[in-house]
C-alpha cells in the first residue's frame, strides 16, 4: 500500500502453518494482516500501535520489527524490542523476584481456546497500561500479543515487558511459536541474552448444558460443571422448538 521506501512494507512476515493468515509490518507503526480466501488472498485488517507508555518517546517505526503467528493461527505476536520507558503498575526501576513469582508456565499462560466457555485472561504477565509508571529503561522492549475472535480477527491482548525489565534488554528481538507454547528472545546488554517461554493451554472455566428435567414453560433449567452457579448467566434466543 505504499510508495516511499521510508515505510519499509516487508520489513517482518509472518504466517500460519496453512499460509491462510499473514502478517507484514511497516515502519509506519501498522501491521497488515491478509487473508486467503478461496485463491485470493485479500487485506483483512490494519492493526495500529498500541499504547507503550505515557508521553510516547517511542516512534512508529519502532513497532513492529519482529512478527509470529501461530500455526493454527489464532495468535499472533508483534515484538518492538528498541522501545523504551515501557509504561506498567510496576514500580519505575522495580523488578520481578524469580524466587517469588517464576516466569513459568505455571504463572504465566493464555488460553488457546476461543469458544466463550473458556477464559481469555493473560495470567502473569505485566502489561502496559495509563495508569501506571514509565520505566526508566532504555531499549527495553516489549511484545505485543493478539488473539482471533469468532469472526477471525485479531483482537488486541495486550502489550507487555520483560519479567526481569532493564535497559538494553532487547525483549521481543525473536519471535517463535511452538506447539502450546511462544519462545521470546531476548539479545541483553553486551550479548548476554535469554529466551522467555510462555506456555498456552486451554483452561476450561466451566460448561453449561440444558437439562430438561424441570424445564416447562418460561421455566429452563441450566447444569453446569463445575457444579457452582454461573454469575451473569443468560438465554438468548427465540425459544425452544420441539
Amino acid at each position: 500500500p505504499y510508495t516511499s521506501i521510508q515505510k519499509n512494507y516487508g520489513r517482518a512476515i509472518a504466517s500460519d502453518e496453512t499460509g491462510k493468515y499473514v502478517g507484514i509490518s511497516t515502519a509506519a507503526g501498522v501491521v497488515y494482516v491478509y487473508k486467503t480466501v478461496g485463491k485470493i488472498r485479500q487485506l483483512h485488517q490494519v492493526l495500529e500501535k498500541p499504547f507503550m507508555s505515557n508521553n510516547d518517546i517511542n516512534p512508529d517505526n519502532l513497532f513492529g520489527k519482529v512478527i509470529a503467528i501461530s500455526k493454527d493461527g489464532k495468535w499472533m505476536a508483534v515484538g518492538s524490542p528498541d522501545i523504551s520507558n515501557a509504561c506498567t503498575d510496576l514500580a519505575i526501576s522495580a523488578k520481578w523476584d524469580n524466587n517469588q513469582v517464576p516466569f513459568s508456565s505455571t504463572t504465566v499462560s493464555f488460553d488457546n481456546d476461543s469458544s466463550s466457555q473458556t477464559t481469555n485472561a493473560v495470567e502473569g504477565l505485566i502489561f502496559t497500561t495509563p495508569s501506571g509508571n514509565n520505566s526508566a529503561y532504555i531499549n527495553q522492549g516489549v511484545v505485543t500479543l493478539y488473539k482471533q475472535d469468532a469472526y477471525n480477527n485479531y483482537y488486541l491482548v495486550g502489550t507487555f515487558v520483560s519479567p526481569e525489565p532493564n535497559s538494553s534488554e532487547f525483549f521481543g528481538v525473536s519471535l517463535e511459536f511452538g506447539t502450546d507454547e511462544l519462545y521470546i528472545g531476548a539479545k541483553g546488554s553486551n550479548n548476554k541474552g535469554k529466551v522467555y517461554k510462555i506456555t498456552y493451554n486451554m483452561k476450561v472455566v466451566a460448561t453449561s448444558m440444558y437439562e430438561p428435567y424441570g424445564s416447562g414453560g418460561n421455566v429452563v433449567n441450566i447444569v453446569s460443571s463445575p457444579n457452582k452457579n454461573l454469575l451473569g448467566l443468560y438465554v438468548m434466543g427465540n425459544g425452544l422448538t420441539n
